[in-house]
């Protein structure tokens, strides 16, 4: 996609933080959040998912949102009774880490400029020393809550981007 464009922010309250190259069923309830995916979905763009630094503000502004998050395309999207207090409900797919620019205003909801962020590059034995370090620990959690994780633990075996594995954990 082009970097010279303004995407929508999708600002996220809680704990749910998507990555690159996973997908996640998001539930949309703040009517800026509607409009700046119906955007989205119209338009065939990605969208900016970025985190709240504080999960009880109820409309946040470019200033309560973090700096860094992640673009994603939309797969999916139902809309859903209001009844839950939630408007619809998205699975989206990670494709790559992004920072913002800049980020205003367009008529009900959040566009960002974005750049791209960079995989750190490490060297083979680097990246041997920081899979086994991080396994070894993985492993260590895993006896204390063997429940937690527990099939991430496979999928950690076959994945070949240091960036895909750490984002597992």
């Amino acid at each position: 996609f082009d970097l010279n464009l303004m995407y929508p922010v999708l600002p996220l309250r809680g704990n749910v933080v998507p990555f690159p190259k996973m997908v996640f069923t998001l539930f949309i309830g703040r009517k800026r959040s509607e409009i700046a995916l119906t955007d989205a979905i119209q338009n065939d763009t990605p969208i900016l998912i970025v985190a709240q630094k504080n999960d009880q503000v109820v409309d946040p502004g470019p200033d309560d949102l973090h700096s860094v998050g992640v673009m994603a395309r939309i797969l999916q999207s139902v809309e859903m009774p209001e009844s839950n207090g939630k408007r619809m409900k998205i699975l989206v797919e990670g494709l790559m880490r992004a920072r913002v620019t800049s980020m205003k205003d367009n008529s009900g909801y959040y566009v960002a400029d974005v750049e791209e962020i960079q995989d750190v590059e490490v060297t083979e034995k680097q990246e041997t020393l920081l899979r086994r370090a991080v396994t070894t620990q993985l492993d260590q959690y895993l006896k204390v809550n063997p429940d937690y994780y527990a099939d991430v633990e496979d999928q950690l075996i076959v994945r070949n981007s240091l960036s895909v594995f750490v984002d597992l954990l």
